[in-house]
């Protein structure tokens, strides 16, 4: 997984590479593009052909309910710089969260299995509230 930024300029910034599988595969899978299942297949058979020819399916947004959540608790919180020259407005932030559209999934929701949802927003949650100050 490759992470980039882009800036308001529209300039693209690398952050991280890695090389194990990422937070957001939820986004692929919903997209039709199976990686845990192609690595089992590849480590149980080098000469497989999984995932080649594969396309991504249609463009969604895939949204982390704890994630999102601690970014509002951050624009409540205000800026703690002075560098900062602009900062989110709190009611924007909260509407565009609240804001879901037909085509949006959630993280870790399966209307079967509330549980894994609720406690991904739990420990995301917590943990950054709580985070050790070492």
């Amino acid at each position: 997984m490759i992470e980039l930024l882009r800036d308001e300029e529209g300039r693209v910034w690398f952050v991280e590479l890695n090389g194990r599988p990422w937070g957001s595969m939820a986004l692929s899978r919903r997209q039709g593009l199976e990686y845990p299942a192609w690595h089992v297949e590849l480590a149980l058979d080098d000469s497989s052909r999984a995932g080649l020819g594969a396309t991504a399916g249609p463009n969604i947004v895939c949204r982390n309910a704890g994630r999102e959540f601690m970014h509002m608790l951050f624009v409540l919180k205000g800026p703690k710089s002075t560098a900062l020259n602009r900062w989110p407005s709190f009611w924007k932030t909260l509407s565009e969260m609240l804001r879901i559209h037909r085509t949006d999934g959630v993280y870790n929701w399966r209307r079967d299995d509330a549980k894994v949802f609720l406690a991904d927003f739990y420990y995301t949650v917590h943990g950054n509230l709580f985070k050790s100050r070492d």
